[in-house]
């Protein structure tokens, strides 16, 4: 058995990954995934901010009215406080400015601050992610594995969710999915226009935020580890535009935050001190389980161990130093594994807080889930004489994965979270 499917398009014969269907119904089966997505989505979509961790629509919203108010002359184009009481403005240059940015420019079009209109911003770039990611898995993996796995990152909690919040890691997604695609497409065809595209990615996910950086650092990682294998003669020079695109990036956006809060570096120092997890008291085996239990309510059980199951038979085949012509469907899951795990290791305290820093797992946990589904109805029809055993096990595969799902959907959606109706309080009393 292989999980590595084919590196283009190609006929199957079994579970998910069976015969293609023609276009059209791909285009059918992609429309259906972003009805079912957006209907998730909009849940609520005009209720005020009182769910867990919806106090950052509203501090967004709040940057928002800053540029709008003030202008971007007076802001500098980076988030900033303005104070109700006296019009003093504090800048907060802890991250890029890109939601902020994005956030003023949905309200300025809809004349409108109201829920809907900030929660609509994030679900434009949340379905944006899904339109790509069907691309891009198709690209690796066909049709079928592409729909299911586009309909898991719909479904499942996290994207569900979270994918309807206004935050660095739901605005930088489609920018990671962007440049995974292009340089996957480069290393096929070694065109320029590619080459260009990834460098827009990444210039797009500088300006969202620093999770953008961890994308780009897996992708370059990925080029190291196995690059070299599906395209020897181009994977250099993806590596090298990755490298430089990024470090100037990165350049750029810390010299924009010191010059727009006309500050030293000692904010920056404090909050990332504080986001690596400098004094804080819990060990590596509580951080760990938390994480895991973060996983377990928001990917489900069943997408937790599709993940590791993933990374652990590309781990075999690269042991084994099987070779490549092209990017495997694990690739992917690799690559948004790397980003994710990184991501959350370097700024622990951060993850340790927030669910949603588990984001960028996203792709990569659907599309594994997506395989190993394909595997399961592929083994439950092998052998006749245990064939009804083998069914039993898929049924409770998928109810394990539907209802986690949709307990956790439900819980998120109904129970008020006390730190989001004070914080959203003081903002709007303080600042709005």
């Amino acid at each position: 058995m292989t999980i590595a499917g084919p590196g283009r398009p190609g006929p199957a014969t079994s579970g998910l990954g069976g015969r293609l269907p023609p276009n059209g119904l791909f285009l059918l089966g992609a429309g259906a995934v972003l009805i079912v997505a957006l209907l998730l989505l909009s849940v609520g979509i005009g209720d005020d901010y009182r769910l867990q961790h919806e106090d950052n629509n509203a501090l967004w919203t709040l940057f928002a009215h800053s540029h709008l108010r003030l202008g971007l002359g007076a802001t500098r184009g980076q988030d900033a406080f303005v104070l109700r009481s006296t019009g003093a403005v504090t800048f907060y240059a802890h991250h890029p400015p890109g939601p902020g940015l994005a956030t003023a420019a949905a309200l300025s079009l809809a004349g409108s601050d109201e829920p809907r209109v900030v929660r609509s911003t994030a679900i434009f770039f949340q379905l944006v992610s899904i339109g790509l990611f069907l691309r891009l898995v198709r690209r690796v993996s066909g049709d079928r594995v592409s729909l299911a796995a586009g309909l898991l990152v719909a479904v499942l909690p996290m994207g569900a969710f979270y994918g309807r919040m206004v935050n660095h890691e739901t605005l930088a997604l489609p920018a990671w999915i962007l440049l995974v695609d292009q340089t996957l497409r480069y290393l096929d065809t070694a065109r320029g226009r590619n080459l260009a595209g990834l460098v827009v990615s990444i210039v797009w996910g500088a300006l969202v935020g620093w999770v953008s950086f961890f994308g780009a650092f897996a992708v370059f990682l990925w080029l190291v580890l196995r690059g070299r294998s599906v395209a020897p003669d181009r994977w250099r020079a993806a590596a090298l535009w990755i490298g430089a695109s990024a470090s100037l990036a990165f350049v750029l956006v810390l010299c924009h935050l010191l010059w727009a809060s006309g500050g030293g570096w000692g904010e920056l120092q404090r909050i990332f001190l504080e986001r690596i997890g400098v004094g804080k008291d819990y060990g590596a085996v509580a951080w760990l389980g938390k994480m895991l239990s973060f996983a377990r309510r928001l990917f489900t059980a069943t997408g937790t161990v599709a993940l590791g199951w993933v990374i652990w038979r590309l781990g075999r085949s690269m042991a084994r130093g099987r070779r490549e012509r092209s990017a495997q469907p694990a690739d992917v899951v690799l690559i948004s594994a790397l980003t994710g795990l990184s991501y959350m290791l370097v700024f622990n305290w951060g993850a340790w807080q927030h669910h949603y820093w588990q984001f960028p797992l996203l792709p990569g946990v659907a599309l594994a889930l997506a395989l190993l589904l394909r595997r399961l109805l592929a083994w439950a029809g092998e052998d006749p004489s245990g064939r009804i055993r083998r069914r039993a096990v898929v049924v409770l595969v998928l109810l394990e994965i539907c209802l986690t799902s949709g307990i956790s959907l439900y819980a998120r959606h109904t129970k008020a979270s006390r730190y989001c109706l004070e914080t959203v309080s003081r903002l709007r009393a303080e600042y709005f």
